[in-house]
């Protein structure tokens, strides 16, 4: 059974509004301790075919690490509370957002549930959910791959032929420490 006080991932993303103002709002409302944000990205928006092209607006992307309040369902429930108290208003897939707030690991533990899927479906296909947990958890397991975030980048990076740049450059030491200047605790 997953419990609380389990060490949790957290994506957000935000394409409306002061983006990186929802992103920090949203942090300080989430339930979990001990949280520290990663530095924020800036992403184009995933879109389908027939999306209207007002919804083609870019993102402000981040990942938070922190310790759980609840369990897996409260946290769900709770987060998507801090997405209805911020206006999200859900249009169809990918439409805008003023905030989007996913789970994507909690500790090592796997769930595949209907209503929540842990870790997150696509965290391994995300550049804008792997760069920030890069960023902070660079050795971070995906418990079912096998696979640590760092390598799971560089994965994505080859798979989508998306070229280095020296701000993606990541460190093959142990402990990746590039960005912990910029890292706070919330």
């Amino acid at each position: 059974m997953l419990q609380r006080n389990y060490l949790v991932v957290l994506g957000l993303g935000s394409n409306v509004g002061d983006t990186k103002k929802n992103i920090l709002a949203a942090v300080r409302k989430l339930p979990v301790t001990r949280k520290i944000l990663s530095p924020m990205i800036k992403t184009k928006a995933l879109l389908t075919k027939n999306a209207p092209e007002e919804w083609n607006m870019d993102y402000h992307n981040a990942v938070v690490i922190g310790r759980a309040l609840f369990g897996p369902f409260e946290t769900l429930n709770r987060l998507k509370k801090i997405e209805k108290q911020m206006k999200r208003i859900k249009l169809g897939k990918y439409s805008p957002r003023t905030i989007d707030i996913d789970i994507l690991f909690w500790g090592k533990a796997i769930l595949l549930e209907k209503q929540l899927r842990i870790p997150h479906k696509e965290v391994l296909n995300r550049y804008f959910t792997l760069k920030p947990t890069v960023e902070i958890l660079p050795l971070l397991r995906h418990p079912i791959c096998k696979i640590n975030m760092r390598q799971a980048l560089l994965n994505y990076n080859r798979n989508t032929r998306r070229s280095f740049t020296s701000e993606d450059h990541i460190s093959p030491q142990s402990k990746d420490t590039k960005f912990s200047h910029q890292l706070k605790e919330y």
